[in-house]
């Protein structure tokens, strides 16, 4: 399937012109239908940070406020996918760097390939974390023996390695990222049910609630909860190899409603949980919702398809890692250019198994997601508003040289809304997470100096940054 491309990166990307379809090719059957995509996409969106959105909920200051600025969010987020759809077809490029180099140039597209893979390989290992943490909680409440819960095989590392080697690691190799369509809808139906469990667990009989905020206590409070929603809402890096792959691509207005019910379906998952959580618990209502409830069975089987959900996002961002470090050695490196075609199945296999065991290892010895969560939440405000209204500025820009309509100037303020208002965001989210860990931190290391007690302190070090 050779097309034509009007990427910078068309004599060398051979792969990637079997993923997409660019805007100069006629209509095709082949590719992902619009609901495919929008599972995948969701499933992107889904994630680590769906069980944490009723604290966030209590830090932010209560249910008005928190609505607000997700709402007002999720309609942004729309409006990035949409754009990032446009530029895509506007360069005819497959990736999100690739748009990002063809809209803003080389330089800006090496920032934000490594960007990406940073961001990926760190929710690679937030995702491994979290498997481990779930299996423990399902094995803790499932069996009461507590001789058999010691057994080596429940053992939480031995979990982790074993199931992410067999489930993971097989569906990272494909080279199409529309192989995920399958086990997306898996979790997506995994994420429904724990959404519809948490609204029906509200109406049961639970321990009194905590104090309910209607306000935030200080201003500043207001801003706690947009971690945790731009790292639910970021599915941007997945979504333009998505759209490549969409069945019929170019279309714009397809790819629209793809987008906008994918995030619809978000935004509905994350009020659900947020909003009866919150009101389930109040102030006393912990980091992960699912911990609260009692250890009833339907509570165990939503911390299992959890579990099983998250097997099947590690893939969706390693994707996109794995892309993001191809275009850069394509770039940086002629000889691999040059024999891309038959080298690249040994460098899939191998990129893959190097990025999952050493994601792997790091997540066996982090004891906990920590700092991580504030910090990529901070990322995935570039992701969400800086590059997308960064591609859009600059094709506006180059389709009108000299004179600006009325529609272009207007589409140019839009672009310069996104871009200082993702900045502020990920500057803004990233300070509160440091700041969060230093006081945490000092607090809790009072009782367990350095000296007194190197290892406790070592790991009241490790877990300071902890959302709490």
């Amino acid at each position: 399937m050779s097309l034509q491309s009007l990427s910078i990166h068309r004599q060398c990307s051979e792969d990637l012109k079997e993923v997409c379809f660019f805007h100069s090719c006629k209509p095709v059957a082949l590719g992902t239908s619009w609901y495919a995509s929008v599972m995948i996409i969701v499933n992107a969106g889904l994630g680590a940070s769906l069980l944490a959105f009723p604290q966030a909920y209590d830090l932010a200051g209560g249910i008005p406020i928190s609505l607000t600025f997700q709402t007002i969010l999720g309609v942004v987020a729309v409006g990035s996918l949409i754009i990032l759809s446009y530029c895509a077809d506007q360069n005819g490029t497959g990736t999100y760097q690739e748009t990002v180099e063809a809209c803003c140039g080389q330089r800006t597209n090496v920032a934000c390939s490594v960007v990406i893979a940073v961001y990926t390989f760190g929710c690679s290992i937030t995702y491994l974390i979290i498997i481990g943490d779930l299996w423990d909680k399902v094995f803790d409440y499932a069996i009461t023996d507590e001789s058999m819960r010691c057994m080596w095989y429940l053992d939480r590392k031995f979990i982790i390695s074993v199931s992410s080697i067999l489930i993971i690691l097989p569906l990272c190799i494909p080279k199409r990222i529309d192989f995920l369509r399958f086990a997306s809808t898996v979790g997506v139906l995994g994420v429904c049910y724990i959404g519809v469990l948490i609204v029906a667990e509200y109406f049961t009989d639970l321990p009194p609630p905590g104090p309910i905020k209607t306000r935030p206590t200080h201003l500043s409070d207001i801003f706690y909860v947009l971690p945790a929603i731009c790292f639910g809402y970021q599915c941007h890096v997945s979504a333009v190899p998505v759209y490549a792959c969409m069945r019929g691509r170019p279309n714009v207005r397809l790819f629209s409603l793809t987008a906008g019910l994918a995030i619809l379906l978000c935004y509905l998952s994350y009020v659900a949980t947020g909003v009866f959580g919150y009101l389930s618990f109040g102030s006393h209502v912990s980091a992960d919702v699912l911990v609260d409830y009692p250890a009833r069975p339907e509570v165990v089987a939503g911390l299992a398809l959890l579990a099983i959900k998250t097997y099947t996002t590690y893939p969706i961002l390693h994707f996109c890692g794995r892309s993001a470090i191809q275009t850069t050695v394509l770039r940086y490196c002629p000889w691999v250019r040059e024999h891309w075609n038959h080298i690249e199945p040994r460098w899939r296999y191998v990129s893959t198994t190097v990025w999952f065991f050493v994601s792997l290892v790091f997540a066996l010895f982090a004891p906990d997601i920590g700092l991580v969560i504030g910090l990529l939440g901070g990322i995935a405000g570039l992701f969400i508003l800086v590059f997308p209204g960064l591609c859009y500025l600059n094709v506006l820009l180059r389709q009108s040289p000299g004179n600006l309509s009325a529609k272009s100037s207007a589409g140019i303020a839009v672009a310069m809304l996104y871009i200082v208002l993702g900045g502020f965001l990920f500057g803004l989210t990233t300070t509160q997470s440091i700041i969060q860990f230093i006081r945490h931190f000092s607090q809790s290391a009072i009782s367990d100096t350095l000296v007194e007690d190197p290892l406790a302190w070592f790991s009241r070090f490790l877990t300071a940054g902890h959302v709490k």
